[in-house]
């Protein structure tokens, strides 16, 4: 908001031409049926109603605002700036409003601070607003305010600058405040280098503390990484103990090794996690599809029950728990005079839990479907399900993640190359 150099009374409002722009003269006739803002004001310059849609109470009122050289000064700054103007002049006052799809001056929390990259962004966003002030020329005043202009704004500044010192003399500033004439105005490249001058020494204090910091944040999830991993892989959750392991110790040597060897660890061991889950995932495809030819045996259902696992999301009064209902079937059979046990019901979702439980009770006699090669392997259900596409997209994943990890390994041994 600023005062404007004009005196008027009424209302005019610049917007983006989007309508014109998207339908063309059809565009034009629905800018003319927006009447809330007022009735529609074509002006002569073309690059500017290219540009913008002008509303206002009074046609003569707005041409007298919207001169050619303000036209002129708006589309140069659009155009440079890349940036959505909005304006509306009301009441001898100038309001202009950008819309941004971000919080301005809010730090990026997942990169470092001591980026020269982040004070760029805030120098830019600043110097958009000095900008405004001094391309549309906002500090030139052509006629004084009939109006008295209120204490505390713009206009009574610049008048109070223009009339000089008044005949009351005032008190000297403190020896601590240098004049105002004394202060040097820095071109943008010199302020660029003092925000890098800056940043580099801030970078030199702090860098070795943020490095020991995020070492230990490593270590502590690397660590806590593998005792998840553990119990996971124990209880068969192959391919997401295998994820969570592989995950945990590409943390822990990041923790404790320099940065060549973490990134080296990674080449190897992410395009081996995806490996495996993709030769994991197809084996245990072709498995299913095999045990429908595997010759079968009489077993008996030694325990059937239901296992509730709680978990719970939210806080405070919005807080829930969840209850989730598994079946736990166990069964027993016998293959040349030896004993196995198996809790594999099928290589697809099994349904409902109750259900489940219900058709296997304890003692019930089953046809088990075992693995001729490895008597061990079991189901009782044979077959499984369609083809499963999700495994390969993690595998996928790992597989890239050690592209770029092999990117980066070969960049910092060339950059280390270089120095040395």
């Amino acid at each position: 908001m600023a005062d404007f150099n004009k005196a008027f009374k009424g209302t005019t409002i610049v917007l983006p031409d989007t309508a014109q722009k998207l339908f063309g003269d059809m565009g034009q006739a629905l800018q003319s049926l927006n009447v809330q803002n007022g009735q529609l004001i074509k002006l002569e310059d073309p690059a500017f109603e290219k540009l913008f849609v002008v509303y206002g109470q009074d046609q003569v009122e707005a041409r007298y605002i919207l001169s050619t050289s303000l036209m002129r000064r708006m589309v140069e700054f659009q155009n440079r700036a890349q940036k959505e103007m909005r304006l509306s002049f009301s009441a001898s006052k100038l309001y202009v409003a950008i819309p941004f799809e971000k919080e301005l001056f809010e730090p990026k929390i997942r990169e470092s601070l001591l980026n020269i990259a982040h004070i760029q962004e805030y120098y830019d966003e600043l110097k958009l607003v000095a900008d405004i002030v001094d391309e549309l020329n906002l500090n030139t005043r052509i006629w004084t305010q009939k109006a008295p202009a209120a204490a505390t704004s713009v206009a009574a500044a610049n008048a109070a600058m223009d009339a000089g010192p008044s005949v009351t003399p005032s008190p000297p500033p403190p020896p601590t405040t240098p004049p105002a004439e004394g202060r040097k105005r820095y071109s943008e490249e010199e302020t660029k280098a003092l925000f890098r001058e800056f940043v580099n020494k801030a970078d030199t204090s702090m860098a070795p503390k943020i490095k020991t910091a995020k070492r230990w944040l490593k270590r502590i999830a690397g660590i806590l990484l593998v005792l998840i991993a553990s119990p996971v892989l124990l209880s068969g959750v192959g391919m997401g103990g295998l994820i969570t392991m592989g995950v945990g110790l590409f943390f822990i040597v990041g923790g404790f090794m320099s940065p060549s060897v973490e990134k080296m660890v990674g080449v190897v061991l992410f395009p081996a996690i995806g490996i495996v889950i993709a030769v994991f995932s197809y084996s245990a495809y072709q498995t299913s599809l095999a045990s429908k030819s595997w010759p079968t045996v009489s077993g008996s259902i030694i325990r059937s029950e239901i296992e509730k696992r709680i978990s719970t999301s939210g806080e405070g009064a919005n807080k829930k728990k969840t209850v989730k209902e598994y079946p736990k079937v166990t069964y027993q059979y016998l293959i040349d005079g030896k004993t196995y046990k198996s809790g594999k019901i099928s290589f697809s979702s099994t349904g409902n839990a109750k259900q489940v439980v219900a058709r296997y009770p304890v003692g019930k006699s089953v046809p088990v479907y075992y693995n001729p090669e490895k008597p061990k392997q079991a189901v009782l259900i044979p077959g499984g399900s369609k083809f499963n596409y999700v495994p390969y997209f993690f595998s996928a994943f790992f597989l890239l993640l050690g592209v770029i990890m092999f990117s980066r390994w070969r960049k910092q041994t060339r950059a280390l190359g270089n120095a040395g």
